[in-house]
């Protein structure tokens, strides 16, 4: 009987997935503006919190992501595969935590775990430490650092893939003082390909000079100098942005007040000023100024 209900309902499932449109949309301020909050939670996850919190944080945020870009709006094709072949049982991606450390490095590792919205996730984000804290994995004395490498990617049920990968050696924080770090990005990528191989989203971020960070602790953290370059692959239009007044709340694995601002290359301004409400931002560019929510601030 299962093959027969099975076998029927094929033409139907190949019917209703011949030829669809894809039906996705980018508002590209929306997204370079993402990129600000993907760096300060990224900041944030450098402490490498074990708890699962922040991995929780990091798997909503690409959950979201999917939701947007989407639409939100599941197809035909895709409820009637869900009906026929339910998903198997895995293991969620927010239960996900760093590893013990292990050669310098703790490690979490997605690869096979499912997102709440039924996508799927393979490969890990890495932290590996240098200097006098390198067997308990900490960054204990100056000049000390935690390199944070991305190497993930997620694949929703309608094949739509979104990669994030370090160009290099990712971001690091390293310790100046007792209280006092600094903040670079040798390099990240997060690209966006639709189910027919459409890249809708391709940006690297940077920094072209270090940002200072004072404080060992949310509530006493801030950021302040240095230079964060956000460059979108698909337009080669490239904006430089400078933290000002940038601090943390307790609540929040990014900032609660605090600007980035500068100017792009096609001689536009562009700004991202946090606000009270953790992840809620008012971005401006070009005259233009819209609400933009951060995928990754929890």
């Amino acid at each position: 009987m299962k093959i027969f209900i099975i076998s029927a309902m094929l033409p139907l499932l190949l019917l209703l997935s011949c030829n669809k449109p894809e039906n996705y949309a980018v508002d590209t301020t929306n997204e370079s503006a993402q990129q600000v909050g993907e760096s300060m939670a990224s900041l944030d996850e450098s402490g490498g919190s074990s708890g699962g919190t922040l991995t929780s944080n990091e798997i909503k945020s690409y959950e979201k992501a999917f939701a947007r870009l989407s639409n939100d709006v599941p197809t035909k094709s895709q409820t009637v595969a869900n009906f026929i072949f339910p998903m198997a049982h895995a293991t969620a991606c927010n239960a996900a935590t760093f590893s013990t450390c292990a050669a310098s490095k703790i490690i979490r590792d997605y690869t096979g775990c499912t997102t709440a919205g039924g996508g799927v996730m393979s490969g890990s984000t890495e932290l590996t430490f240098s200097g006098s804290g390198t067997a308990s994995c900490t960054i204990l004395l100056a000049n000390d650092y935690v390199d944070r490498k991305p190497n993930f990617s997620t694949t929703g049920l309608r094949g739509a893939t979104f990669a994030v990968s370090a160009t290099s050696t990712g971001q690091r924080t390293t310790r100046t003082g007792a209280t006092t770090f600094t903040f670079s990005n040798a390099g990240v990528n997060r690209k966006f390909t639709t189910p027919k191989g459409n890249v809708l989203i391709d940006i690297t971020t940077s920094t072209t000079s270090a940002i200072n960070v004072t404080g060992n602790s949310r509530n006493t953290r801030t950021m302040s100098g240095g230079a964060m370059l956000i460059i979108n692959n698909l337009t080669a239009v490239a904006c430089s942005l400078t933290p000002t007044g940038i601090a943390w709340t307790a609540s929040c694995n990014c900032p609660t007040s605090g600007t980035w601002s500068g100017a792009c290359t096609d001689s536009s301004t562009f700004s991202v000023a946090f606000s009270a409400t953790c992840g809620q931002t008012t971005v401006t560019q070009g005259g233009a100024t819209s609400t933009v929510n951060m995928d990754r601030c929890q």
